[in-house]
């Protein structure tokens, strides 16, 4: 028959062994928790996307070659669009629109970040819609005509959401990098006497157009 210490000592090792399970269980129970709740703010959180209107700037740079010993001054229309699913607040941002030559840097010029008090986006809204203005010299437009540089337009925007205590959320950032360049003109283009074309698609590495 085990002596009273004996008997003492096991039952400590018994109830020490159920309170590591239970710490592990309740450990493990809040990692699921946390887990479910980062699910839901990224399924509720805000998203901030650029979009452009490049239909005039595709114009005027399909006539670089008309005047190339004059500068040119190029348009962009863009504006900003939350595709989340609860409002964001927009507080800061940079905007560039320049001539890169090839090959391109590692860093992005996005330019001077700008802040202001938060102006709110919600969900499906276009806003802070604008026009970014660039001039383009001789020079510039003497490689985007022989296609060794690329006009392009940069915009980094810094917002949060209203998902945290007292609509107080996380932040978040949208980098873009959009771009024109010129290439060959395919056959239907040579036919009406055009050699070359002008292509609009996203430009940089890979960290130059991302959302977080």
């Amino acid at each position: 028959m085990p002596s009273a210490d004996a008997t003492a000592f096991l039952i400590f090792i018994v109830t020490f062994i159920y309170a590591a399970v239970a710490i592990l269980q309740l450990m493990a129970i809040r990692r699921q928790a946390k887990i479910a709740e980062d699910a839901i703010m990224q399924l509720e959180r805000p998203w901030i996307r650029i979009r452009i209107n490049d239909a005039e700037i595709l114009d005027s740079l399909t006539a670089i070659g008309k005047k190339p010993d004059a500068p040119l001054h190029v348009f962009v229309k863009f504006s900003l669009e939350n595709d989340g699913r609860s409002p964001a607040l927009v507080w800061c941002a940079s905007l560039n629109m320049k001539c890169i030559p090839d090959p391109e840097s590692d860093e992005p010029p996005y330019g001077e970040l700008d802040e202001f008090p938060p102006v709110p986006v919600s969900p499906s809204q276009r806003a802070l819609a604008r026009e970014e203005k660039g001039v383009l010299d001789p020079k510039d437009l003497i490689r985007i005509a022989r296609g060794d540089g690329s006009l392009r337009f940069f915009c980094l925007v810094k917002y949060r959401d209203v998902l945290g205590p007292n609509g107080r959320g996380a932040d978040h950032e949208t980098r873009f990098s959009w771009g024109w360049r010129s290439i060959e003109a395919d056959d239907e283009a040579r036919a009406q006497g055009f050699h070359r074309r002008m292509q609009s698609l996203p430009m940089g590495g890979p960290n130059w157009t991302r959302y977080t």
